[in-house]
């Protein structure tokens, strides 16, 4: 059996774990950090916690942007405002 065959036997058997939860706390598997081996359960935390921080630097950039639309939205309404004022103070313009 190869590594291909037991990825596709996980996939296809997604209760095998919760039949045999007994092997979470066994089964240690290598630190792609170069650290010593790691359980399941924490290289699962350390790679939630990946995806965690990845999240949060996308989240951070959406905000700034949204917060450079609200300036270019607040300072088109202003540039909106001056415009239609003008042209009702000018009607021949």
């Amino acid at each position: 059996m190869n590594t291909r065959e037991v990825a596709d036997y996980l996939l296809d058997n997604p209760d095998f774990f919760a039949e045999h939860a007994e092997l979470f706390g066994t089964i240690r598997l290598s630190n792609p950090h170069g650290k010593a081996a790691v359980s399941l359960q924490e290289r699962q935390i350390e790679m939630l916690r990946d995806k965690n921080k990845q999240f949060e630097r996308r989240l951070a950039g959406l905000l700034r942007y949204s917060h450079e639309n609200d300036s270019i939205s607040a300072k088109f309404n202003r540039w909106t405002v001056r415009a239609t004022n003008s042209a009702r103070s000018n009607p021949s313009r």
